[in-house]
């Protein structure tokens, strides 16, 4: 089976493609993949790195494309330009640093290594987008892909943390400087303008849970029993109160913000000398009532324990959806044994042509879940308490989104297959797309024809 192949970007510098790229989107390809909302309309699927950058690495770009009723990803196009770099007296910043969806659009920062700039890729207009260089000179951004929503979806926001640089003799003086805060807000038919100092955009958080992996993850902070957003040289935001059944401390003790959206906010709690360790307590808030609960995610510990530094429990967060993803390994490193019997899924030919191919659901009894060396996904409801356990064989697995709480986009490796939610199991699988560039695919959104 030989699928089309696809050339590596060369080594260049990053930059942005400025012009809008109208011609492009013409010659875009119609989906025929499309169900509910999505009739009628395109998917457009963006690839891009999550890994991050180290030396010597290939460059990679962040390309847009649509899928062909053919299977194939076409017209590509160049939102954010690879670069490498050889070297510390060549080094030049580069990787993406976070990508996340944010009303009807997809918010790209970057460069991962010292975050300056972001780019607005409108889902009703893929290849109109907008760059925006956020700091200016002088100061440093801090940013792991927190933004917010105004208005509905109608203006979207990337939040960033700009702080003064500082010389090495007023640090060592105990000067730091203090946090500001620009909101650079998108609305559809306007350019992108930045609001400053606008802290309530922290009590709105949107967080999709995807980060390049071994970047920094999201980080709030808890004390006299509230979650709090910690800032440099002003008072810290509070968000919402802690969960009632976690110790109330006036120490200040970390939390991860791990996915968080306009209904549901998902938190692991760090560990101290009333908890275990990180990821063994996660907990889940409905924001219309404020209520926790508990969510009984793999007890996954501190970073220390994982397999790789860019091997760490992921999370997804699609409207009333949260994905959770842990690789075999990880598993091993934290001696998972207890586990939920999942759907064994593997990628089966169902014909002679290269595009004939299927998925096997195979359900697993125990004993020999826990030894399973497979990837290992699961899908909470947190609106109705449904849970969906998936092993995929296939490391290289995700779940790409989830459209209208039931039509799965699930990538294995080089190929992405639809599926439908029904109850509490994943059935009707059917190839989407089979390309050479997928498996740098994490993001997908319908558009307009």
């Amino acid at each position: 089976m030989k699928m089309r192949e696809r050339t590596t970007p060369g080594r260049l510098p990053i930059f942005i493609c400025l012009a809008v790229l109208v011609s492009a989107v013409a010659s875009l390809a119609q989906s025929g993949s499309g169900k509910s909302s999505s009739v009628g309309q395109v998917l457009f699927v963006l690839a891009s790195s999550i890994e991050a950058p180290v030396m010597d690495s290939a460059p990679v770009s962040t390309v847009l494309y649509s899928v062909s009723p053919t299977k194939n990803l076409v017209s590509g196009v160049v939102v954010l330009q690879g670069s490498s770099f050889a070297g510390a007296q060549n080094w030049t910043p580069n990787g993406v640093r976070s990508i996340n969806e944010v009303g009807r659009y997809l918010i790209v920062e970057y460069p991962y290594d010292v975050p300056c700039c972001v780019i607005f890729i409108p889902e009703d207009a893929p290849a109109a987008f907008e760059p925006v260089r956020v700091v200016p000179d002088g100061m440093s951004g801090l940013n792991c892909g927190l933004s917010s929503v105004r208005g509905g979806e109608s203006e979207a926001c990337s939040l960033w943390e700009l702080i003064p640089f500082i010389s090495p003799e007023l640090l060592a003086q105990g000067k730091i400087g203090s946090t500001t805060l620009n909101s650079v807000c998108k609305r559809q038919g306007q350019a992108p303008s930045v609001v400053t100092d606008r802290w309530a955009d922290y009590k709105t958080i949107i967080f999709e849970g995807v980060t390049p992996r071994g970047a920094p993850q999201c980080y709030l902070s808890s004390e006299n029993g509230v979650i709090e957003k910690y800032l440099i040289g002003r008072p810290a935001i509070t968000i919402t109160a802690m969960p009632t059944d976690i110790p109330p401390s006036t120490t200040r003790r970390g939390l991860t913000l791990d996915a968080a959206n306009d209904r549901f906010r998902v938190v692991s709690i760090h560990g101290n000398k009333d908890l275990v360790d990180h990821n063994t307590d996660v907990f889940v808030q409905t924001v219309a009532d404020g209520r926790w609960k508990r969510l009984p995610a793999l007890p996954v510990r501190l970073i220390g324990t994982y397999p790789t530094n860019m091997d760490r429990m992921e999370y997804r967060l699609f409207d009333n959806w949260l994905v959770t993803s842990a690789s075999a390994a990880l598993l091993r490193a934290n001696d998972i044994t207890e586990v939920v019997v999942p759907d064994v899924l593997t990628v089966v030919e169902t014909g002679k042509q290269w595009d004939d191919l299927g998925v096997e659901v195979e359900p697993r009894t125990a004993p020999d879940v826990a030894t399973l060396p497979a990837r290992r996904i699961t899908l909470w409801n947190l609106a109705d308490g449904r849970r969906i356990d998936l092993a995929i064989p296939q490391n290289d697995s995700e779940v790409v989104h989830v459209f209208d709480g039931h039509q799965v986009l699930l990538r294995i490796h080089d190929k992405l297959f639809f599926a439908e939610i029904q109850g509490s199991k994943l059935a009707d699988y059917k190839l989407t797309a089979f390309d050479s560039a997928i498996p740098q695919v994490h993001w997908a959104f319908y558009s307009p024809r």
